[in-house]
């Protein structure tokens, strides 16, 4: 037993946990202690808790394994020793206060301590476990006996009773090795968010209508900025607030497409947006002009009818149903034939426009639209969206007298949020001719390549049709890509970007990070590759390190991540980041391989381009498909799956097992959200999309 200063620490009190049984050590700090190992499982932990006045109690373990270790396996006859040095702390003299932004203190808050790794380590807890707790007073509020003078500690303030939508969960970090310190946790407010807007991507509005934002708390000040293509100069309004309530009156100028950028609100403790700026993309029509150059109609599945005397198809420039009375009966040359469709079951997937919120049924005879006599008829039915299916379903009882080879338009039309009917077919005229209504696809994408190089690029997409608006996003996991400038001509989208390397903030309060070694561990999801040349700066920006990764690898923990290099990295950097150095190229893993047990082998070369949370195939002798999840990788070839993924013995080549061995998380996404001149959006591409409409590439 010694102190932190490395003194002898006589007469402290151990309590060997698996027996109740109580020592003392002696003068010289030593203490012994003996169990009958050959009454202990293999799989014995020993635990001991050391007490001392003056010291914060610590407990300590050795393994059964550890005991048994270098020693032969009959533990009837022999004895073995292991030493188990122990060093006591004191208490810290920790004082905490909890404060606003202006610095007043803020009673009633409850603060959490939570150990440093080597604080764990020191009372046997886990670092999610708090290991003291206090409320916050007008004057700070002192724990004196629970937390050893070690190195840090993390102070977590939950706010006060009542005032959970002001505050935010807080946090501060705290030296306690110096045996008093005092902790200040400044109470973050909570930003505003807008939680409702009546204007969304693709929606239509009417060029009257206001505009509607609704945020999470009260505001007291707003900016925003309004644009549309028809004028392109910025829209004047009035904004009115009411407590929480923005209402914006664009003075009824709006048509074309539109764009609202939020850029700042205020609340009125000083809170601003969480993120600015924040952009609503919508579309504004003329409501007395026919609205067929957007119809966002869908297409519509007959599932079942009830008449055997009729035909039906699709006018499939409208996307109107269509039924025709047959003409195989001679009674329809003598008198009109009632039609009874009872009941007429039809379906439908939700249409791309944004905003939609239900649908109307109408119909109409042929030969009363040609005549200019009678209206398009509404069908009293309520459509509803099965969750199963994830269609809209609707049963619609039908009885309409038709003349011989007449035909029957059943038009199925959206309605907004506004209460307006998009694309009402009374607004097209005859014969029911209706522009395109397919959105642009994407069909091609050039002018990128797959490296780090900080650099600006121009990234071009071609669409099968021509594009008069719209924007593109593109991300990646490998790096940040900026968009500078946008341009969009006749079938394609020019846009200029500025790629930068990613960047990763090391823990500076992490032990492993400042020990001088060949490796970092971050606390979060980290995206590097073995063989990846890295650039490591200290926290004013002078470089320290440059090397090559060697290895990743998570651990069972789920949030650890361990980076290794190739050589070490010095023990005084504190405050650093880590970015991949440029022109470093992405290889695609190929070649030969085997699989054995939970680790998979493959040349160095082969392993460029994977890393941890990345997934990989083969095909086994039989043509089972196995997928993987990548737990660790490192510069020998070695690669480790995930523990539940079970591997067979299997050897790889081309001779003898077809293997597939390949990422599937690509490095780069666009996402293309265009118009053509028809105000159609863009379709996802082919095969190749996700499900949120963007592609991979």
């Amino acid at each position: 037993m010694k102190d932190f200063e490395g003194n002898p620490v006589p007469d402290a009190e151990i309590t060997i946990l698996p027996t109740g049984d109580t020592i003392k050590s002696d003068k010289d700090g030593i203490y012994r202690f003996s169990l009958g190992l050959g009454d202990l499982p293999q799989d014995a932990v020993i635990y001991f808790k050391v007490s001392k006045t003056g010291f914060v109690p610590a407990l300590s373990s050795v393994s059964f394994a550890e005991i048994l270790e270098g020693t032969n396996n009959d533990v009837a006859v022999q004895k073995r020793v292991k030493r188990q040095d122990v060093i006591l702390y004191p208490p810290a003299q920790l004082t905490i206060e909890v404060v606003d932004q202006n610095n007043k203190p803020v009673s009633g808050s409850k603060v959490l301590v939570f150990p440093s790794p080597s604080i764990a380590n020191y009372l046997g807890v886990s670092q999610a476990e708090y290991i003291a707790s206090m409320t916050s007073q007008s004057s700070p509020v002192s724990i004196t006996d629970k937390v050893p003078a070690i190195d840090f500690v993390g102070l977590v303030a939950f706010p006060p009773e009542g005032k959970e939508d002001v505050y935010s969960v807080s946090f501060a970090g705290v030296d306690v090795s110096k045996g008093k310190a005092n902790g200040k946790i400044v109470l973050k407010l909570q930003p505003l968010e807008i939680i409702y807007s009546s204007v969304d991507t693709g929606q239509f509005i009417s060029p009257n209508s206001n505009i509607t934002l609704v945020f999470s708390k009260e505001v007291t000040g707003f900016q925003g900025f309004l644009t549309c293509s028809t004028p392109s100069t910025p829209i004047e309004f009035e904004a009115e607030i009411n407590g929480a309530v923005v209402s914006i009156d664009p003075f009824g100028v709006l048509l074309g497409n539109c764009r609202l950028e939020v850029r700042g609100a205020f609340g009125k403790d000083g809170e601003t947006l969480s993120s600015s700026p924040v952009i609503y993309y919508f579309l504004a029509y003329d409501p007395n002009a026919p609205r067929g150059l957007a119809c966002p109609i869908p297409e519509v599945n007959l599932a079942s009818y009830g008449s055997n005397s009729t035909e039906y198809a699709f006018d499939s420039p409208n996307n109107l149903l269509i039924f025709q009375s047959s003409i195989t009966f001679n009674r329809f040359n003598l008198t009109p034939f009632p039609l009874n469709l009872f009941p007429l079951n039809l379906s439908w997937s939700p249409t791309v426009i944004a905003g939609i919120k239900d649908y109307k049924i109408k119909v109409i005879s042929e030969s009363n639209k040609q005549k200019g006599v009678g209206v398009w008829q509404d069908i009293s039915v309520t459509p509803q969206l099965n969750l199963n299916t994830k269609k809209w379903e609707v049963s619609i009882p039908i009885s309409i007298n038709l003349e011989n080879g007449e035909k029957l338009y059943i038009a199925v039309i959206p309605v907004n949020i506004n209460d307006e009917e998009i694309c009402n077919p009374e607004n097209i005229n005859n014969p029911f001719t209706v522009a395109d209504n397919i959105g642009p696809e994407i069909i091609g994408v050039s002018g990128f390549t797959n490296n780090y190089s900080t650099r600006q690029d121009t990234v071009t997409i071609t669409f099968q049709e021509n594009i008069t608006g719209g924007t593109i996003e593109i991300t990646s996991r490998t790096f940040k890509v900026e968009k500078l400038h946008e341009t969009i001509s006749g079938s394609t989208a020019q846009l200029s970007l500025y790629i930068e390397p990613i960047t990763f903030m090391i823990p500076n309060i992490t032990p492993e990070n400042s020990d001088g070694d060949n490796k970092l561990v971050f606390d979060y999801p980290v995206t590097l590759w073995v063989n990846e040349q890295v650039n490591i700066l200290n926290s004013s920006g002078a470089p320290v390190f440059s090397g090559q990764v060697t290895g990743v690898q998570k651990f069972s923990d789920g949030n650890t991540i361990v980076v290794w290099f190739d050589s070490g990295i010095g023990s005084s950097v504190t405050n650093f980041a880590v970015y991949p150095a440029s022109a470093t190229l992405l290889q695609s893993p190929s070649g030969n391989f085997y699989v054995s047990g939970g680790q998979i082998k493959v040349s160095t070369t082969a392993v460029t381009g994977l890393t941890v949370g990345d997934e990989i195939q083969y095909l086994d002798i039989n043509g089972s498909t196995y997928t993987l999840t990548i737990k660790r990788v490192d510069k020998t070839g070695t690669i480790e799956v995930k523990e539940e993924e079970k591997l067979p013995t299997l050897k790889c080549n081309s001779s003898s097992v077809q293997c597939q061995f390949r990422s599937l998380n690509p490095d780069i996404k666009i996402k293309a959200d265009v118009y053509d001149t028809s105000g159609n959006r863009a379709r996802p591409w082919a095969d190749e999309s996700n499900h949120d409409g963007s592609i991979k590439w």
